[in-house]
């Protein structure tokens, strides 16, 4: 289980940091997995928490420049949908590497929890209509804290859960949105066509 391993590395540092700058490679091979390098980065501090070293915001900060700037990466942006987009700062910080956008893509998460008669302005958003970014936007429903206790896997979650929400339910106010730009399995493949687009643009020709 990779988590568990996780939690084993994790307990056998030798300091109590908040973050390090050391990179821990899972790595998982199946014959129906895509083909992509995942980073999954710690979401921006903007305030220390009582415990935390003050040092956390500037570590962090530093940990996601070293990725966000390398022009090979695909920088994913991913924005809880229940906050207003220009109270998160990831897009500003993606812009400092990216100005031209050519390698940034939004991911908006947890429209489920998007207050009833508030869908509006996430929709805007979606539709690349609010803030706009050249490689648009995607929507994504991942799994709660009861399917991962429930044993149901991200794979199993995004075959049901995620493709009723998005697909399935006639009154859904995600409905206009292109089918391309919902849902992990189609962001799966725009993610491995982006990373062919960049590789290729890096080549020399």
């Amino acid at each position: 289980d990779a988590m568990a391993a996780l939690a084993d590395v994790h307990h056998a540092l030798p300091e109590r940091r908040e973050v390090f700058a050391d990179t821990v490679v899972v790595s998982v091979c199946d014959v129906e997995l895509p083909d992509l390098t995942v980073v999954d980065l710690p979401g921006l501090v903007r305030t220390a928490s009582d415990g935390m070293s003050h040092s956390v915001i500037a570590d962090v900060a530093n940990l996601v420049e070293r990725f966000i700037k390398q022009t090979r990466c695909v920088v994913l942006c991913v924005l809880n949908a229940s906050n207003d987009v220009h109270n998160q700062g990831v897009l500003t910080d993606a812009a400092k590497h990216d100005a031209e956008q050519q390698r940034t893509l939004g991911v908006c998460t947890k429209l489920d929890l998007v207050d009833k008669g508030g869908e509006e302005p996430v929709l805007q958003l979606m539709l690349n209509n609010k803030k706009h970014l050249q490689l648009g936007w995607h929507a994504v429903r991942l799994r709660g804290q009861s399917d991962v206790s429930a044993g149901t896997s991200a794979a199993e979650f995004a075959r049901t859960t995620e493709r009723a929400y998005f697909f399935d339910e006639a009154s859904s106010p995600w409905h206009d949105m292109p089918r391309e730009h919902k849902g992990v399995p189609a962001l799966q493949r725009r993610l491995q066509q982006l990373l062919v687009e960049r590789i290729n643009a890096e080549l020399p020709a």
